[in-house]
């Protein structure tokens, strides 16, 4: 698997990048320094009774397996609770209005298989406590397969990031297992 820093060539003038450090490399042609930095994405434990939301991803990476609903933030999001409540929309069809007032977990690194790279993503967690939740959602097939409400700790579910255990612990005030 590739990683981000195996870049060898200046993406504005081609010529050789040298790295000082693991994450930082200058062009030897142009001088251009490149920082590579994880990118940046946001995620929700939605909560109805006591249960939290689950989508088995219909996609690579991870299909088949189950994560908490969310993505990359866009280059149009102005703000990470923005890139948040888009995202619920495009997989659920949960408005801002449905969703309601959320609480901000808290944030984790995770590796993401990217096709053969290896990226780096920091994820922004939030926790929205959504009445009736199943009958609002609206899934999107293309994304997710399905959805599953669970208690928390359920087993038969093989999570795509083993962060996602741990955000939804601390979310329902849960010590880790």
């Amino acid at each position: 698997m590739r990683k981000l820093n195996d870049q060898k060539h200046c993406g504005w003038c081609g010529s050789t990048r040298t790295y000082d450090g693991d994450w930082k490399s200058t062009c030897e042609g142009c001088d251009y320094t490149y920082y590579e930095n994880p990118k940046p994405c946001a995620a929700a434990v939605v909560v109805s009774d006591g249960r939290v939301l689950l989508v088995e991803r219909s996609i690579e990476p991870k299909k088949g397996e189950y994560d908490l609903p969310g993505g990359f933030i866009d280059m149009d999001d102005s703000t990470a609770e923005d890139a948040i409540y888009r995202e619920l929309y495009e997989e659920l069809g949960l408005t801002k209005e449905m969703l309601g007032d959320y609480s901000y977990i808290g944030s984790r690194t995770v590796d993401y298989p990217w096709g053969d790279t290896d990226l780096h993503t920091l994820t922004f967690y939030y926790r929205f406590d959504v009445e009736d939740l199943e009958s609002k959602v609206e899934l999107d097939t293309e994304e997710n397969s399905q959805f599953a409400l669970v208690e928390p700790n359920s087993d038969g579910f093989t999570f795509a990031w083993p962060t996602d255990i741990e955000i939804i612990n601390e979310a329902m005030g849960i010590g880790n297992v």
